[in-house]
């Protein structure tokens, strides 16, 4: 992917809906789906406002009443969100992985309960749809050399500040903002 971005004029390509881009200067590798999330909000017919959590910690999705027969229209409305919502989790947005872990888990008997709760994701993505994931391409590997010369020592990490809980489980809002950036960086698309 790295020698493909390289070798385009602005740095930058789209694959699958994916904005990919390389920085030459410091070797970072970015990607989002902005277009793919506005386009998805157009489709969806969503204007809400943004909200600041894909799932509300005090939310037990687990309770929502489940129908002995679901409807199925709202079952199909339901699968496609949450496909679209996967599609995004999976390529640029890691934090929302419990969100969709707990969501996917009724793609068969999901509810207009269920749908609402897959809303709240969307409504989470207007509010961070420009934010870029990134990582450094020969970082990782100076990193490994480091760690198995022994010039790094790994240690663990306290509880309050594992970032990777964000994947794991539902976060009150000030954890969840705070390893968001802490994973993300606090990269806007257009931001300089």
């Amino acid at each position: 992917m790295v020698a493909l971005i390289c070798n385009v004029k602005d740095s930058s390509i789209g694959i699958l809906s994916v904005r990919y881009t390389y920085d030459k200067i410091t070797d970072v590798i970015g990607c989002n789906q902005q277009a793919y999330i506005d386009r998805l909000l157009v489709k969806r017919h969503e204007n809400a406002n943004a909200c600041k959590l894909p799932i509300n910690p005090d939310s037990d999705v687990e309770s929502f009443p489940i129908f002995d027969t679901p409807d199925k229209i709202d079952l199909r409305a339901y699968a496609a969100l949450i496909g679209e919502l996967l599609y995004i989790a999976i390529n640029s947005m890691p934090q929302l992985s419990y969100s969709m872990s707990s969501l996917t888990r009724y793609m068969s008997k999901s509810t207009p309960a269920h749908l609402t709760s897959a809303k709240v994701v969307l409504r989470y993505l207007i509010g961070i749809k420009k934010r870029q994931l990134t990582w450094c391409g020969q970082q990782v590997c100076f990193i490994q050399k480091l760690i198995q010369n022994g010039l790094i020592n790994v240690k663990q990490c306290p509880t309050a500040a594992q970032t990777a809980d964000i994947g794991t489980k539902a976060l009150p809002r000030v954890l969840f903002e705070n390893f968001t950036d802490q994973v993300l960086g606090d990269k806007h698309v257009g931001d300089k």
